[in-house]
This record gives C-alpha cells, structure tokens and sequence, in this order.
C-alpha cells in the first residue's frame, strides 16, 4: 500500500482550497447579488401589500402590453371593467386609457390576489427555502423555491421569474 507522508497530504488539502477559494471567486457572477435583490424586494413589495412599489420593478413595456390588454378585456367584459373602475377611481370607462399603466398592475395584481388566496398565503407566509439563478449577459431567470405549512403538513411551491436588465436596473418580466 502506498504511503504518503501526513504533511504532504495536509499540504495538497491546503493547495486545493486555495485553488476552490480562487475558482469560486473568479468565475462569481458579480450581478448574482443584484438580480436576488431584485426578486427579493419585488417579494418583499408583495408581502407588505405595496402594489405601487412592487408595479416599479417590473419591465416597463410588459406593463404596456398588461394595460393593453387590460383594456381590451374591459371593452368586452362589463363586470371586469367595472371591477377596473371601482379600483382605479375612475367614474367614465372612456377615462381608463388615462391611467398609467402601473396602476392597471396593481388593480390585476390585486384582483388575482383575491381571486386566488392560495396565491397570496405563499408569497405572504412561505419561506424562501432556495434560489436558483441562470445569468445570460441581460437576462436572467431565476427560481425560488418556497415552504408552506399548512395543517396537513409542510408544502413546497415553486416560483419562476425572467428578469432583464436595462439602464442598469434589473426589471421582473411579465
């Protein structure tokens, strides 16, 4: 059986941590930090009930093509539009299209909300177990998962967001 000597073993331990430090250190994503702070302060937004805020940090043309849409499903869906109208504080449906667009994320932010309380106990009392992050240049996608208790015992939910970075800002993507 081949011997080697202990200082020998303890000093090639010692280079291979060196060289493990180094390595995780070079190839670190220095935008990793960024795009986790921008999840996590989307979902704390969530969390404290602040649409207003939570609406900012999502891609701006998203949140034209949401008001379009918006929109267009008011013209033909009168208690839709009439949900849109009590929540904007709009008296006249010709005076929706004047509404910025972050207000329409809110209303349908809110309104899914209601819609689907499951939705709102994990954002609002599941805790992030994990994060995933896949980087290409600008964009990004990233996964959290989250446990849940409930009374039949823990639940595991996972979310997945597309982010892109623009003007040095990292937006949620619809």
């Amino acid at each position: 059986m081949l011997s080697i000597p202990k200082r020998v073993l303890m000093a090639l331990v010692a280079v291979l941590a060196v060289v493990s430090v180094l390595l995780s250190w070079a190839i670190r994503d220095p935008a990793r930090e960024d795009i986790r702070g921008a999840f996590f302060g989307y979902l704390g937004d969530l969390r404290q009930g602040q649409n207003a805020s939570a609406s900012k940090r999502i891609f701006p043309d998203d949140l034209a093509g949401l008001k379009t849409g918006a929109l267009d499903r008011a013209g033909g869906e009168p208690v839709f539009r009439q949900q849109a109208m009590d929540f904007l504080e709009v008296r006249d449906a010709a005076l929706l299209i004047a509404v910025p667009k972050e207000r329409f994320f809110e209303f349908l932010l809110a309104r899914t909300l209601d819609l689907h309380p499951r939705v709102k106990d994990v954002l609002s009392e599941g805790k992030v177990v994990g994060t995933g992050l896949h980087r290409t240049g600008d964009e990004a996608d990233l996964t959290a998962s989250f446990a849940l208790d409930v009374p039949e015992g823990k639940r595991h939910f996972t979310m997945r967001i597309h982010l892109t970075k623009v003007d040095d800002i990292w937006f949620l993507r619809l």
